[in-house]
């Protein structure tokens, strides 16, 4: 069968359309590959929380146990920026709130190899991690 210049063109309209199509998916593929890859590069050993400032540097390593841990009252206060939590318990993360004189949770970082991140949320950030048994 003869291609005619009309289907010709659609053709090629289509191949190009796919083309593009295939190229956009691999573009968005690479930052979240590249996310997940940053992630996983936080190093955190067997049965410790560990907590990593923006620069993804690890400054806080706690054991596994059960505990409620001031870190801001330790200088440690607004500096986290991930966590990872490899125990067997859930653990909290929380800001103080100092004109309300409580406990604010932020986030609940899963036991197992959880990973969080933390954002600069401009509200205050972790003043402390409470794992929970």
């Amino acid at each position: 069968m003869r291609m005619t210049s009309v289907s010709a063109g659609v053709a090629r309209l289509a191949l190009t359309g796919a083309v593009v199509l295939a190229a956009a998916f691999t573009a968005g593929a690479a930052p979240a590959q590249a996310a997940v890859n940053a992630a996983s590069n936080l190093n955190c050993p067997n049965d410790s929380v560990c907590l990593f400032d923006g620069a993804g540097r690890r400054f806080l390593t706690l054991p596994e146990g059960c505990w409620f841990n001031n870190i801001g009252a330790q200088g440690y206060s607004d500096k986290t920026r991930a966590a990872v939590n490899n125990t067997a318990y859930r653990v909290n993360l929380a800001n103080w709130l100092a004109g309300e004189s409580r406990w604010e949770h932020i986030v609940t970082v899963p036991p197992n190899g959880g990973e969080v991140s933390v954002p600069d949320r401009g509200l205050g950030g972790v003043d402390a991690v409470h794992s929970i048994c």
